[in-house]
């Protein structure tokens, strides 16, 4: 048994032309082809979610299924993969940047980041700005943290942890967790997450690492899901009001 999850990406163009460019790449995958209205609206979560005007993506992710029902039932779409795929190296000026920023149910402030990903993990460089603070989430994936720059707070559930340049953080999978930037610069840091963590939006702008003669096998994808969670209880313990 594997959940499959599929990545696709294309160079926007025009609306007119939208729906054709879309089909050609998702055929294999969704039927019936997809409206103009369809691909458009992709186009603009996508867009709204940080994927610059020359990039967007449309993550499919199935149920767990058996590896020969896959075959049967998405009989082109480990050819289309290697078709669409990036290789084992991308340079940076190929790497869509993601600008994100975070309001309501999911906290507040930007996020600046770079993302790529294999079968096992994807990798992560992210930059938040002064008073980025997210609100309690979970995700399978483990989750390495290395701050490149400034500081940055993280908390797994109970526990808070002021990290600064040069500190390594570990989020176990399934904890809850959140950041929080109270300095007044930008924190950057490294995060790995195995799996890797491109479920759903958490897709958006990655690059996938693989060559052209491989066929991708991505182990269950990490997603992110916020929850309902007393952080401010757990702040307080740190910061005075």
């Amino acid at each position: 048994m594997r959940t499959v999850g599929r990545l696709f990406c294309a160079h926007a163009v025009p609306d007119d032309k939208m729906a054709t460019n879309m089909q050609t790449i998702i055929k294999p995958i969704i039927e019936p082809p997809l409206s103009c209205a369809v691909v458009a609206a992709i186009r603009r979560n996508c867009q709204a979610d940080g994927i610059g005007a020359t990039h967007f993506a449309v993550f499919v992710l199935s149920a767990t299924e058996n590896k020969s029902d896959s075959a049967s039932r998405y009989p082109n779409t480990h050819a289309n993969e290697r078709k669409n795929t990036m290789p084992l190296h991308v340079k940076s000026a190929d790497v869509p940047e993601r600008k994100g920023v975070r309001t309501g149910a999911e906290g507040q402030g930007s996020m600046v980041s770079v993302k790529g990903y294999g079968n096992e993990c994807s990798l992560m460089i992210a930059a938040r700005a002064p008073g980025y603070h997210t609100t309690p989430h979970i995700h399978e994936s483990e989750q390495l943290n290395y701050i490149q720059e400034g500081e940055i707070w993280f908390f797994v559930e109970e526990q808070g942890f002021h990290c600064k340049k040069g500190d390594f953080q570990r989020i176990p999978g399934n904890k809850v967790h959140w950041a929080w930037n109270r300095s007044d610069r930008d924190a950057v840091v490294i995060e790995a997450h195995a799996p890797g963590l491109v479920g759903l939006k958490a897709a958006n702008g990655a690059v996938a690492l693989f060559d052209a003669s491989e066929t991708p096998q991505i182990r269950k994808p990490g997603i992110n899901e916020f929850v309902s969670f007393d952080a401010a209880a757990v702040e307080s313990k740190y910061f005075k009001s």
